[in-house]
């Protein structure tokens, strides 16, 4: 997969979870009433590091198994 249509999917899938309200909304509104500004700075930081986390792993085991399927298609080619 190349960097551009990898970086399309990744905004595409991020945007449909930010644009739905969820936990993690309710809960930066909660604390963002009692402690101010700086509690929504802290979160979107804080999830910005779980997400991009998490967007490493799946490339990471994306690339693993295309590798796998094509070292598996190779070999069946060979054998």
């Amino acid at each position: 997969m190349d960097p551009l249509n990898f970086a399309i999917t990744v905004i595409l899938l991020t945007a449909s979870g930010a644009l739905a309200p969820g936990p993690l909304f309710f809960v930066t509104i909660t604390h963002g009433a009692k402690s101010g500004a700086k509690s929504g700075i802290l979160f979107s930081i804080a999830h910005t590091i779980v997400e991009f986390t998490l967007v490493m792993l799946l490339a990471l085991g994306l690339l693993n198994v295309t590798n796998e399927a094509k070292s598996a298609s190779d070999t069946s080619l060979t054998g």
